[in-house]
């Protein structure tokens, strides 16, 4: 009962600490002694994936924190270089349009199609980058990659004590049951 009661408790202060780093303040760098203890319970329970995430989300001193985090990146450089393709384009095809005659007409309509098809494409990406403006800064994704390896250790070590109690009430009991009668 006491057993039940205790970790029922443990499990209420894991579960706001862990709230509380997912939720930290994303101008805030992840402090050293929690850095090294979320590596350790990451190795401790198998989490490759999530602290090779973790490394890569915490600045370096030769990598300094994004403003917008290296998902904001990805698209901002997509935006860079299919703008740069759509001018490239568009100077075909004004090209195109001076030296008209038969052949040049037809590659001129292929060029406004592959420019519209770029142009349709520029639009989904600055809609996909307007909707990621919001995402984290590394600090933030640091915080939430923290808090899942250690939300994810106090889970495997919840169900180990739970286990071990389950199995030392079964052992137990029966003795304990024996010893009174």
């Amino acid at each position: 009962m006491i057993c039940v009661l205790a970790t029922s408790c443990m499990s209420l202060v894991i579960t706001v600490c862990v709230l509380q780093m997912y939720h930290a303040d994303p101008k805030t760098p992840v402090p050293n002694w929690i850095t090294v203890m979320v590596q350790c319970m990451g190795t401790a329970t198998f989490q490759k994936r999530n602290l090779q995430k973790f490394r890569l989300a915490m600045p370096t001193k030769e990598r300094k924190p994004e403003k917008n985090g290296p998902v904001m990146n990805v698209y901002q450089n997509t935006l860079h270089e299919n703008s740069m393709l759509s001018v490239g384009v568009n100077e075909l095809v004004e090209n195109e349009k001076g030296n008209a005659n038969e052949s040049n007409n037809s590659m001129a309509s292929i060029l406004k199609e592959q420019n519209k098809i770029l142009r349709e494409i520029l639009a989904t990406n600055k809609e996909k980058a307007n909707n990621l403006e919001g995402i984290a800064s590394d600090n933030q994704i640091a915080w939430r990659l923290a808090s899942e390896i250690v939300d994810n250790f106090f889970v495997v070590l919840f169900f180990i004590i739970i286990i071990v109690v389950n199995i030392l009430m079964l052992v137990v009991m029966p003795q304990v049951k024996k010893y009174f009668e």
